[in-house]
């Protein structure tokens, strides 16, 4: 075998014996350099417990066995290591049996126990010297002098970072030799160009994570146990972490473990294998936010085209590319046999939705007997309960929505069906629905098309589209008036203006009559979940008059000028208003509160009202 790189060191309390281990050293491995070192007063426990990976607490009876004051490192060459399984202390392990013999054999000189250290492999060696010397292995070798002096070397320093780091290279350089760790995303400008002000957390996934974060020399940000921010010091300004760990569950374990087996070494630092690195950084997108960032489009396209997945991403047809990458990640984690898991880090948003996928697609496939059932609308999914599909019913292609709060989606089907029957051109087909416990959808004919909301962003509004969607607007604000009906969301995400210039009216769930008006029990007893319906094109909260949503979004678009539409809306506004009858409930119990707080200042008495009051 080749030579190998190891090293003693004998704490301050085991240097009484320091001749004479060393005479003992030099006949068996090649000695050298001898460092005494003193570390600083106030950093001696800290060093400690970064050295060995322990707590505080129970590094103090370490300290005190092998004492604080200077202690004396030895680098050795090893000219013929020999590995077998041995009994350690943690267990068996494969270990270079010279050093450890020595080591016992020392540690017996010394009167037992831990006052002599010494590494077992190779591993070993470079995380000690990295720490201690701020060198790996192969640097210190490098760098060690043909002449060497046999005199012992007086040095005062603390484990290398004690004080903060000089830059983020030096960080990565001693996590290179310390600990297994990938970058999971955004190290593009890492490390180089990076700047906390901007570029925020660095995530990485680790297997210690306690141990990880010692050896940053990081501090909880949180007191939360569950939370995993920490912070460090960087050139003087702060930069924080968020550790990941194996077994965590912000990715399934087998996943984490595959990350980690499987990364590369990327400027000086580790980083996921391209084909992670795409799937972790759409998994994260799609499950661990609630709305897609512009930036991550760029960033997924680029990891796609490295991974080789563009062609197969081009194959799938659907109107979102995270459509495209979710039913990839699906394809991915089926065939790795991955799953969707709750992380354990409470702060970490997720989105139970998406886990839900194939259990709702094998619902459609085999009780309904759809074909081609796939994700779609990724990017609207937010905090939203509803799953989208697109399919085929005997070669018909299908919109399915499922989910929704009571029975929304038979409300959805009635009132779609109704406003189909009398204006085909603006609205949208259902065909059928179900709602039976679990099991909520609704199947409507799949349009082509493009949300009105969508082509404002995106300033496609043409001056000869302007006075033809006028016109459709109030033709489905008459079938809306005909049909005595308030849809109570009338706003540009609910209108798709199709391929075949048709705008459409969709999302019928909160549609209610005028003449029948009734809210389902699940909102009379939580009216908040209806309270930001029509957002900013309502006529106030809890207060729907679909005129003048109408009048107010034409406005939006800029279509004032439109002159038939814009009369039309103002002479009917007022005809078809609701109000939530339940909130005038919900205020006379905040005014009787606000008096009864003043009458009665004893908590009790206060909660036992209100109790009667909402009883």
């Amino acid at each position: 075998m080749t030579k190998e790189l190891h090293l003693f060191i004998l704490w301050e309390k085991a240097r009484g014996r320091q001749t004479e281990i060393l005479n003992d050293i030099k006949q068996h491995l090649q000695i050298l350099e001898c460092y005494d070192v003193r570390w600083s007063k106030n950093k001696v426990t800290e060093n400690f417990s970064r050295f060995y990976g322990q707590k505080l607490d129970s590094i103090a009876a370490k300290k005190k066995h092998c004492g604080g004051g200077r202690f004396l490192l030895i680098t050795v060459l090893d000219n013929a290591p020999d590995y077998r399984l041995t009994e350690t202390s943690r267990g068996h392990e494969l270990v270079n049996v010279n050093m450890f013999a020595l080591k016992e054999k020392y540690r017996k000189m010394t009167g037992g126990g831990h006052k002599i250290h010494a590494t077992n492999s190779t591993t070993e060696t470079d995380h000690d010297l990295t720490l201690l010397l701020g060198k790996n292995s192969a640097d210190y070798l490098a760098a060690l002098p043909k002449q060497r002096s046999t005199e012992i070397i007086m040095l005062n320093r603390d484990l290398t970072g004690a004080g903060g780091w000089q830059n983020l290279e030096e960080a990565f350089y001693v996590l290179n030799n310390t600990a297994p760790y990938v970058v999971l995303r955004n190290y593009e400008t890492l490390p180089l160009e990076f700047d906390a002000s901007k570029h925020g957390d660095i995530d990485i996934l680790t297997v210690n994570p306690f141990n990880t974060a010692l050896l940053l020399n990081a501090q909880k940000v949180f007191k939360e146990k569950y939370r995993v921010h920490y912070q460090t010091t960087v050139a003087g300004q702060p930069v924080r972490w968020d550790i990941r760990f194996l077994g965590d569950d912000y990715y399934c374990h087998a996943w984490e473990k595959e990350i980690l087996d499987n990364r590369r070494l990327h400027k000086g630092f580790y980083i996921p294998d391209v084909e992670n690195a795409f799937y972790s950084l759409a998994y994260h997108v799609l499950y661990h936010k609630n709305k897609i960032a512009g930036d991550y489009y760029d960033k997924a396209a680029r990891l796609l085209d490295d991974a080789g997945l563009t062609e197969d991403a081009a194959a799938i047809d659907v109107p979102c590319p995270f459509d495209a990458y979710f039913a990839l990640l699906q394809k991915f984690m089926r065939e790795k046999n991955y799953c969707f898991s709750t992380p354990r880090d409470k702060s970490v948003l997720h989105n139970p939705v998406l886990a839900e996928f194939e259990k709702c697609a094998a619902v459609l496939r085999g009780k309904f007997a759809l074909t081609d059932v796939r994700p779609i609308m990724i990017n609207h999914y937010g905090g939203s309960q509803y799953i989208y599909f697109r399919a085929s019913d005997n070669g018909r292609p299908l919109f399915v929505k499922w989910g929704g709060i009571g029975d929304t989606c038979k409300n959805e089907f009635v009132y779609a069906d109704k406003f189909y029957r009398l204006n085909p051109r603006n609205f949208v087909r259902p065909r059928f629905y179900r709602c039976d416990g679990a099991v909520k959808f609704v199947a409507m004919d799949y349009v082509e098309g493009v949300s009105l909301e969508k082509l404002l962003a995106e300033n496609k509004v043409t001056a000869e589209m302007q006075k033809e969607l006028a016109s459709q607007m109030k033709d489905i604000a008459a079938t809306l008036l005909e049909a005595r009906c308030v849809h109570r969301d009338i706003r540009p995400a609910n209108f798709i203006w199709t391929t075949d210039r048709r705008l459409c009216l969709i999302d019928n769930q909160f549609t209610v009559s005028a003449d029948k008006y009734r809210e389902c029990k699940t909102i009379r007893d939580k009216p908040y979940i209806i309270g930001a319906l029509g957002s900013r094109y309502a006529l106030g909260k809890f207060k729907w008059d679909d005129m003048y949503s109408f009048g107010k979004m034409l406005r939006g678009l800029g279509l004032a000028q439109q002159d038939d539409a814009a009369a039309f809306f103002a002479a009917n506004c007022g005809k078809l208003r609701i109000t939530l009858r339940r909130r005038k409930l919900v205020l006379l119990q905040k005014r009787l509160w606000k008096l009864l707080s003043r009458l009665l200042p004893r908590k009790a008495w206060r909660r036992a009202a209100l109790q009667k009051i909402r009883a």
